[in-house]
């Protein structure tokens, strides 16, 4: 191929790629929005985004949690000990129908999956499980642990304007 032929290849492939980006963007245009009409008070429509997440996570708690992450408060020897017998162990490291605690290496941090609506119950229990491995109330805030729910969990609490706190009660 001359140099003639290979500047016309060039050319072609990129008017070929001008008219697909044009036509997949008409398409775009032309699909649903998936924005849900608002009226305001002057009957005017107005969008927002459409959400509807299963449950809302407390802000405020969440930063909290992030901010434990990040600075790894210090634990008392005693806590250092439990946590360090904790983190050789094999997971699951414990296990119910109302939760499965894990601990995951790379981020450091122990979870707390919640398998069942009631969120109260289930959070106490993991926290009676730490506590009945030596924890204290101050180390458990601090190992870190962080609760989540399950998916399925998180779905049936879709409608009962739920407000998750990922923290142990008490932190």
């Amino acid at each position: 191929m001359n140099l003639i032929e290979s500047k016309n290849l060039k050319t072609f492939i990129i008017v070929c790629l001008i008219v697909f980006l044009g036509m997949f963007g008409i398409v775009l245009m032309k699909l649903p929005s998936q924005q849900e009409p608002v009226k305001t008070d002057e009957e005017t429509v107005v969008t927002q985004p459409k959400s509807n997440p299963p449950v809302q996570y407390n802000e405020e708690r969440n930063k909290k949690m992030l901010q434990i992450l990040e600075d790894r408060p210090a634990l008392s020897p005693s806590d250092q000990t439990r946590r360090a017998q904790l983190t050789a162990s094999v997971n699951p490291l414990s296990e119910t129908l109302e939760y499965s605690l894990e601990y995951l290496s790379a981020p450091d941090e122990f979870m707390v999956e919640i398998r069942t609506i009631d969120i109260n119950s289930a959070k106490q229990k993991a926290i009676s499980w730490f506590k009945s491995k030596g924890l204290s109330d101050e180390g458990i805030c601090h190992l870190p642990l962080v609760f989540y729910l399950n998916y399925d969990v998180a779905q049936n609490l879709r409608d009962m304007k739920v407000e998750f706190d990922p923290l142990p009660p008490g932190c």
